[in-house]
Order: structure tokens, then sequence, then C-alpha cells
């Protein structure tokens, strides 16, 4: 997988070596597949996706992490730091906002999908921190909120910036063109989105050959 993937990748003009961006493929696959394997099977079981759902927009988010957005998160922790503010940015590996964070949060908290902390309060401040730096901070985290935001992303993202119409509910024999909208939402309502997922898609196809190979073996 990890070669098939880095030679995708690199059809599509992202060096093996990271190139201008921050990371290589071999770190970005690690990351993204390999170290957490157990949790994202896991998330995997519990919430209805593919694994290759979660790896692809995690690993892509990654392999697309500039020195420019490195210099936003430093920025972001310095002015909540200093003064409380809270400057929004896509941070961590799967390069997530803390509005994003928030509202997927609040959703499958409301869908009763999670436990934990009381809903957010997506006008505070330190509440879009709190969730923006857990990102930030840990892999774990990140990839968790992954599933999290396809759960969201899957019913329509109420209180949301994506005005799509909600899908079926998750599932593991998603269609192509089901897939192709999970991934696209994550990105985002812009035009951009749609065309990037064509490409995701790509990316996807491959991740699930061999996560098929390793369910049958």
């Amino acid at each position: 997988m990890q070669t098939d993937v880095g030679k995708y990748m690199e059809s599509l003009g992202y060096p093996i070596d990271g190139g201008t961006r921050s990371y290589q493929h071999w770190k970005c696959f690690q990351s993204t597949v390999i170290d957490h394997d157990d949790l994202i099977t896991e998330l995997s079981v519990k919430y209805k996706l593919r694994k290759a759902l979660v790896q692809t927009s995690a690993y892509w988010e990654m392999r697309h992490i500039e020195p420019a957005d490195e210099a936003a998160w430093l920025a972001t922790i310095s002015l909540f730091n200093t003064v409380g503010k809270f400057k929004d940015t896509s941070t961590g590996i799967a390069k997530q906002r803390g509005l994003t964070l928030t509202g997927a949060w609040n959703y499958c908290l409301a869908q009763g999908l999670i436990t934990g902390r009381a809903i957010a309060d997506r006008t505070n401040d330190e509440h879009l921190y709190n969730a923006w730096k857990s990102s930030y901070d840990s892999e774990t985290s990140a990839l968790t909120s992954v599933f999290l935001i396809h759960m969201w992303d899957i019913a329509g993202k109420p209180d949301g910036d994506d005005k799509s119409p909600a899908m079926r509910p998750p599932r593991l024999d998603y269609v192509d063109s089901e897939i192709y909208d999970v991934l696209r939402r994550y990105q985002g309502p812009g035009a951009e989105a749609f065309e990037e997922a064509k490409k995701r898609m790509g990316l996807y196809y491959i991740m699930e050959k061999y996560n098929a190979i390793s369910r049958n073996r």
C-alpha cells in the first residue's frame, strides 16, 4: 500500500520526499495508516465507515501541510496565550478547524455517538481553542475527529457551512458516489473541494484495495 500510494501521489505532482511540503510520503503514511491502525480499525467498526475513508482524508491533508500552515498554528497558539483570542486555522495531521471540530463534536454528542465533555459553545474562544489544540497536540485525537467530522458531514453538517443534504446512514457498502461525497464534504463546500475529491477517490481505491486483502486473508 505504501509503495502504491507513493506512486499515485507522485503522479499528481507530490514527490516522495515532500518537495516544498512539510512532510514526506513515508512520514504521512506512518502517521495516518500504520501507527494508529488499531484505533482506526476500532472506530471503523464502531461507526460503520471504511477505514480507507479516514486513512484517505488524513493522509491527503497531511501531505498538504506547508511551512506556512505550521507558522499559522504557532501564531494561533501565541495569540490565545497572550490575549485569549482564537484565530481559527486548519491544524494537526488532518488539518481541522476549531469550528469544524466543535460542530462535529456537538453533533456526535447529541446523537449519543460519543460521551464526555458538554456541548461546546462555538462562539467561545476557549472552547474553540481547546478543540483545536487537541488535534494540534495529538494524532490520536485528530484521527478520531476525522471519524466524527465524517459522521457530521454524512448528516448534512447541521449548523455547518455545507448545505448538502443528509446522506443515508453510515454503512460499509457505500457506493462510489457516496464515498466521493464523504471525501468531498470533509474539505468543504467550495468548488475546489469537488475537483480535489476526484483525486482523493484515486487514493481511496488504493487504500481500500489493500484493506480488503487484509480483511479477507
